[in-house]
């Protein structure tokens, strides 16, 4: 305690010291905002699993060999709508166009839509003699030859599943058609991919809802940073005014508040450089770990406004001799006690270097950053 007092205390209480905490400290920033920029969303399914397990390898040989066309993916007119209408049916084609122009969409060639094998099978000579007597610009005619002779054809049958209709049978309340991913050769072109055709089923002026086989897997990845992203404002101000509860000074609120956002920035962006992406595991860890971080910035805060000492530097001084070692034991007996469940398994290792980091990052803030800064705000005010 007194090392911490007599030696650190005194090295900080340099004024050059002092602009170098605050150097460092936005030299690590800078590279914690860097690394969010090269987030990765969603689980890798590669990783859930031991290397050498049996569904790694199916995986690892589903993405090597067999991406060219993958699976398909649904798109499900979400509304009502009069089929037999020409506009209606343009507007659809457009839609479905604009999914297949996609580079990881296969061509019109691999789309399957009841509504263009049904406008071809009314050119047929069958149908000119089925359909004699229905005006397919009629919705009723239009549903009736649909449901009464298109669906009774064999090679037909199939579309049945891919209409919904009222329960009178009188209109079409949703509808299906599949388009076919291309080239999808690891989760991250899935994840990206599945991003793309949600915005333009958004764009479009048809409710339209997309779904593949894998979408609750790929869509937690796109919904977990928007939570990621919310988190730190909540956090803030959660944080601030609970201190300020406690702690009746705005000052030192604000800058815990900064340096427990800042800690979450950081491990985001080393996380992200660390190999690790943004998905369910990684966002368990770090609301896990958001209650870390608070922890010694508020502990050493709280000790330095308390503190009896008339300077900042003895503030600084007196608050690292109270609180100094047992910060560093703290950090130092996370760090190496999670180590124990460090493994190849992925979930594991995931948990283990975002709390590495935190703990590090943590540290850092608080025996250096947060006195050095609450010093030089109370020499200043």
């Amino acid at each position: 305690m007194a090392l911490f007092k007599n030696l650190l205390g005194k090295i900080l209480s340099n004024p050059l010291v002092k602009v170098t905490i605050i150097i460092i400290f936005i030299i690590n920033l800078s590279l914690g905002i860097f690394g969010t920029f090269f987030i990765k969303d969603g689980v890798k399914y590669e990783h859930l699993f031991e290397k050498d397990s049996l569904i790694t390898e199916g995986i690892r040989i589903n993405f090597k060999y067999f991406t060219r066309y993958s699976y398909p993916f649904h798109i499900i007119i979400n509304e009502t709508l009069d089929y037999s209408n020409i506009k209606i049916q343009n507007s659809i084609k457009t839609l479905l166009r604009k999914f297949e122009e996609h580079p990881n969409i296969a061509g019109e060639e691999f789309a399957v839509s009841w509504m263009k094998f049904y406008k071809e099978f009314q050119k047929t000579p069958v149908a000119k003699f089925s359909l004699q007597g229905y005006n397919m610009s009629n919705e009723r005619d239009f549903i009736d030859g649909l449901r009464n002779v298109f669906f009774n054809i064999r090679a037909a049958q199939s579309f049945s599943n891919d209409v919904v209709f009222n329960s009178n049978n009188t209109h079409i309340l949703y509808s299906r058609f599949f388009i076919m991913g291309k080239e999808l050769s690891s989760s991250q072109i899935e994840t990206d991919l599945l991003r793309d055709l949600l915005k333009i089923a958004d764009e479009s002026d048809i409710a339209v809802l997309v779904h593949c086989i894998k979408s609750s897997v790929i869509e937690q990845g796109i919904i977990i940073r928007q939570m990621i992203y919310q988190l730190f404002w909540i956090t803030a101000v959660l944080i601030t005014a609970t201190f300020l509860i406690f702690v009746p000074s705005i000052s030192v609120s604000i800058v815990v508040a900064i340096s427990v956002v800042c800690t979450v920035v950081e491990t985001l962006g080393y996380m992200s450089l660390w190999g690790n992406n943004l998905d369910i595991i990684s966002m368990m860890s770090l609301i896990l770990c958001v209650g870390f971080s608070v922890n010694y910035p508020a502990h050493i805060s709280y000790a330095y406004f308390m503190s009896h000492c008339k300077t900042a530097n003895e503030k600084l001084k007196d608050s690292l001799y109270r609180l100094g070692f047992p910060i560093l034991q703290g950090s130092m007996t996370t760090a190496l006690g999670i180590l124990i469940l460090y493994s190849d398994t992925y979930f594991l290792l995931a948990f283990v270097k975002i709390v590495i980091l935190v703990a590090m990052e943590t540290a850092f803030h608080a025996l250096f950053f947060i006195p050095v800064i609450l010093a030089l705000v109370f020499a200043i005010f």
